[in-house]
């Protein structure tokens, strides 16, 4: 079962969730990302895909590191290991975790 057979319990999004390669997310596979903070900023790591792909195409990774969590005013409330990623755009038929954050990439890809 991979993230390409949309609908289904791995993949309740309506379309396939692939990365900026084009490679398909499996049930605890390891990834690599870069995600939006708060406003432009970003952070990295790698981690495992801990969560099964929602209705909208997001998913849950434990991240190696903690990673501070900021609320809506910038101020640092929590650490935690679990970052949510979301995709980032639809192109051909499939939804693609990849985009850009003003001249920087955003994006989960699966590490092989």
């Amino acid at each position: 079962m991979n993230s390409l057979q949309p609908q289904t319990p791995f993949n309740a999004s309506k379309y396939p969730v692939v990365d900026r390669h084009g490679t398909p997310f499996t049930p605890g596979c390891r990834v690599r990302f870069t995600l939006q903070s708060y406003y432009i900023n970003t952070f990295g790591d790698e981690g495992v895909l801990c969560s099964n792909i929602d209705a909208y195409g997001g998913f849950t990774i434990h991240a190696r590191k903690q990673w501070p969590v900021r609320d809506r005013n910038g101020a640092y409330n929590i650490v935690r290991h679990e970052v949510y990623a979301s995709v980032a755009r639809y192109t051909k038929g499939r939804f693609v975790t990849a985009g850009k954050l003003d001249e920087q990439d955003v994006f989960v890809d699966v590490i092989p």
